[in-house]
């Protein structure tokens, strides 16, 4: 959570990208079970984010954790502005949304794209360099004044000065071959997995 200190409260305007990637990397324990992390930040540039990826997969495998062959990409673009307030950070929530839940959001993201956004928060700014969180996968027909609510139940971290977080559609999912280095596009990995049955996609 934020400093209640910050004397600036919601007083800067982020530049969001008007277009992003983020990826959700698929894990594997030493026991088997099998997680995934989605990616700290928004990248503008699709190779950038592909850097971020394969700098995280590194650093996975030194700790015994085995990565999937296929990792998840997400496009996404600009939908609008969410106003950030100081009792956002500042107000007790009754209860906090688990952050499973959070993570749970985007499987949902990914089984059904067309009928989920993305709510994304600043969580800094480092010389001029803003960074983008993609937090939790929200219904597309979620109010805004339903995100006003849900924005004080987070405990993450975001930038105390931000004046604004945003929302993001789902434009595109493609896969990315660990092994071969290869991109593959949603549909052509649910058709080689014969688990396209009641699956959504956006064309």
């Amino acid at each position: 959570m934020p400093k209640s200190s910050c004397p600036d409260w919601c007083s800067v305007t982020p530049v969001y990208p008007q277009s992003g990637y983020f990826y959700v990397l698929l894990r594997r324990t030493p026991q088997g079970n099998l997680g995934f992390i989605p990616a700290n930040y928004l990248f503008e540039k699709k190779q950038a984010c592909l850097k971020h990826f394969l700098a995280s997969k590194t650093a996975l495998d030194k700790e015994d954790f085995t990565t999937e062959p296929l990792t998840i990409f997400f496009k996404m673009t600009f939908n609008r502005y969410i106003p950030l307030k100081k009792e956002h950070w500042t107000k007790k929530p009754q209860e906090i949304v688990p952050k499973l839940e959070l993570f749970i959001s985007f499987v949902h993201l990914f089984n059904y794209p067309c009928f989920f956004q993305v709510l994304t928060l600043p969580e800094g700014i480092y010389r001029k360099q803003w960074y983008f969180k993609p937090t939790i996968a929200i219904i597309s027909t979620t109010a805004d004044t339903q995100i006003d609510q849900l924005l004080t139940c987070l405990d993450v971290n975001v930038e105390e000065t931000a004046k604004y977080a945003a929302v993001y559609d789902v434009s595109r999912i493609t896969f990315y071959d660990n092994d071969k280095n290869h991109w593959f596009s949603k549909d052509q990995v649910l058709v080689v997995a014969k688990d396209s049955d009641n699956k959504a996609t956006c064309n």
